[in-house]
C-alpha cells in the first residue's frame, strides 16, 4: 500500500485521502463536506507514527553524502562512525564547541555502529511485543473468521443481506484503487489495525 503522506518528484509533499466512512460505508459528499473549507477524509494510505517523549537508536539512517536509508548496522556506517570528524570541514568542527567535541570523539571509534545497531534491535523487538500484547488485550490478534468477510462481500457483489460486521475487533475491510479514483468493499487486507492508543503511552 502507498504511503498517505508522500513526497513528488518536484519536491512538494502531499496527502493522499479519500472521502471519510459513513455508517457502514463510504460518505458522499453531501456528508462528508461540512463547509466551504472543512470536508472528513480517511487516509488512502499507512501512515508513520511516532511516539512523543520516546528516543530510541535508529535502525536505518540516511549516510552523510548519500540520499538512501542504510542499516546502522552496515559496513558504510561502521566505517563512517569510526572517525566521522576525518573528512569534515573546519567550520563543522569549530561550530560544535569544544565540549560537545570532546563528548563525541570519546564515543566514536571501532564497533560504535553495531554497537548502535544493537540497541536499535533491542528497542524494535520490545516495541513490537509491546504492539502485539496489546492487540492480544484488544482482540485483534485473531486471524478473520468465513462470516466475518462474507457479509461484506455480499454487499458488494449485490447478492443482498446485511453488510455490517463487528467492528470490536477491526475495522471493515477496504481496497483502494487510487488510478480509478474509486473504492471497492469486501476487500481482505493483509496485517491488521495497530492500536492508537495504549495504557502504557
Amino acid at each position: 500500500m502507498a504511503k498517505a503522506i508522500t513526497i513528488l518528484a518536484s519536491g512538494m509533499r502531499v496527502g493522499l485521502s479519500m472521502l471519510g466512512r459513513h455508517g457502514d460505508g463510504r460518505g458522499s459528499p453531501i456528508q462528508q463536506v461540512h463547509d466551504g473549507d472543512t470536508i472528513v477524509v480517511e487516509a488512502a494510505g499507512n501512515l508513520s507514527v511516532r511516539f512523543l517523549g520516546v528516543d530510541t537508536p535508529e535502525v536505518s539512517f540516511t549516510l552523510p553524502g548519500s540520499s538512501q536509508f542504510r542499516s546502522v548496522g552496515g559496513a558504510d556506517w561502521d566505517q563512517f562512525l569510526t572517525d566521522p570528524f576525518a573528512g569534515a570541514p573546519n567550520e563543522f568542527t569549530t561550530g560544535l564547541g569544544n565540549g560537545l567535541l570532546q563528548y563525541l570523539q570519546g564515543a566514536i571509534g571501532q564497533g560504535c555502529a553495531s554497537n548502535h545497531a544493537h540497541h536499535a534491535e533491542q528497542a524494535h523487538r520490545h516495541l513490537e511485543q509491546l504492539v502485539t500484547q496489546d492487540m492480544r488485550v484488544l482482540g485483534q490478534d485473531r486471524p478473520p473468521s468465513i462470516s466475518s468477510w462474507y457479509s461484506p462481500m455480499k454487499s458488494w457483489t449485490g447478492m443482498g443481506g446485511s453488510s455490517a460486521s463487528s467492528t470490536a475487533t477491526r475495522s471493515t475491510p477496504i481496497c483502494r484503487s487510487l488510478d480509478q479514483g474509486h473504492t471497492t468493499r469486501g476487500c481482505w487486507k493483509r496485517g491488521w489495525p495497530v492500536p492508537t492508543s495504549s495504557s502504557r503511552m
